[in-house]
């Protein structure tokens, strides 16, 4: 686990137009769920990037290369975009007080010997 950074993201001076309104949106969505994405100010930059050809893409009616898609994919369960990215793991079951039962028994000189 990575330590947290204190700070605000910061949008690279490069991102312009689609891309940079696609940064506001996904930092403003990071922002509500309590996710922090400073210090991965350019993979975000690059996601958003991707996103907007992606977009650009589809408006012109024109198939994307699967390379892209598999990227943009990529970048999204990275950033927990995604709802099987966003499954974390199962919660453990409070143990009841009949949880030991049917337990082997301790080893030969455990407590009891």
């Amino acid at each position: 686990m990575v330590s947290v950074l204190d700070g605000q993201p910061v949008k690279p001076a490069w991102l312009k137009g689609r891309a940079a309104k696609l940064w506001a949106e996904k930092v403003a969505t990071y922002v509500e769920r309590g996710q922090s994405v400073v210090g991965c100010e350019s993979a975000l930059a690059q996601y958003c990037s991707l996103e907007a050809s992606l977009i650009e893409q589809f408006v012109k009616k024109l198939t994307p290369p699967t390379s892209q898609l598999s990227a943009y994919r990529t970048y999204a369960a990275e950033f927990f975009d995604t709802p099987a990215s966003q499954i974390g793991s199962p919660k453990q079951p409070k143990a009841g007080k009949f949880a030991g039962n049917g337990q082997p028994p301790p080893p030969e000189g455990g407590p009891c010997a």
